[in-house]
């Protein structure tokens, strides 16, 4: 690499000196560049500002403007696509949006501690259930071939399970 590529620039903040024939862009105490007054002052004293604000940026973040703006166009991408996410993310949890409407994100925290404690009992009633089934299929294999037998010991168990599913 050259010397011009691997130098650093002058350290800022820089600003306009717009005094004289030319607006003057500074840091510290040395001269960065001096743009002069040919067609239009105001014009040149706006580029000298520019100039000097990108200095200063650079100083301040170590970073130049157009790094900045790579940074800030990736970011606005990954926002955009993180906000796509989401937005899934609420339909598929609260269903399709009504049309002209989309849902809120206020609640979403809530609505999905509600969501998992529902997903929770619902896996306890299934294990229930499967359990309830053992106990059927224990009852037909103990039984087998004996119709009666299983007849009796089913309701017997229907019995059971309809007193305790009465009890709260």
């Amino acid at each position: 690499m050259s010397a011009i590529e691997t130098s650093k620039p002058t350290p800022g903040p820089w600003f306009v000196d717009g005094s004289g024939a030319s607006a003057i862009v500074r840091g510290g105490d040395m001269t960065i560049v001096a743009v002069r007054h040919r067609l239009d002052k105001h014009t040149h004293e706006a580029n000298a500002r520019l100039i000097a604000e990108a200095g200063t940026v650079n100083h301040e973040t170590g970073k130049t403007p157009r790094q900045l703006a790579d940074e800030l166009a990736e970011e606005s991408a990954i926002r955009e696509h993180m906000a796509g996410l989401l937005a899934g993310a609420i339909v598929a949890i609260r269903g399709p949006e009504t049309a002209g409407t989309t849902w809120g994100y206020h609640d979403l925290p809530e609505r999905c501690a509600e969501l998992v404690g529902e997903r929770d009992t619902l896996r306890g009633e299934v294990e229930r259930l499967r359990a309830e089934l053992t106990k059927v299929r224990n009852i037909q294999r103990k039984h087998y071939g004996n119709g009666v037998s299983t007849h009796v010991e089913l309701a017997m168990w229907a019995e059971d399970l309809a007193l305790a599913e009465q009890q709260p």
